[in-house]
């Protein structure tokens, strides 16, 4: 499974975030590695930076083999939450995930 970052021009895609984003999906998307091909990640800030509820936001598109993609977004106070809460509502869609 590739994992491909792209960011906005708020928070850059350092290679620190990269390898700890590249951990974190691996690990929580385990079960479903042989039916992901790719994880496209874009972070953005909604208000570049100010203190706002729910201004992180977190897309991930899940490229399938054989299938079309899935994109998932969810909104969070940091990015943390954002991601977390995009890679749990992923997980809930499992049964998308599945090939027949």
């Amino acid at each position: 499974m590739t994992i491909q970052l792209n960011t906005d021009k708020t928070k850059s895609g350092d290679e620190r975030l990269e390898k700890s984003l590249d951990s974190l999906i691996k690990r929580e998307l385990q079960r479903f590695s042989g039916k992901i091909v790719r994880i496209e990640v874009h972070l953005s800030d909604k208000y570049g930076g100010k203190k706002r509820v729910g201004n992180k936001r977190c897309m991930l598109v899940a490229w399938l083999e054989h299938r079309k993609p899935i994109a998932i977004t969810n909104h969070g106070n940091t990015l943390v939450q954002a991601i977390s809460g995009a890679l749990v509502e992923l997980k809930l869609n499992s049964r998308k995930l599945k090939t027949h």
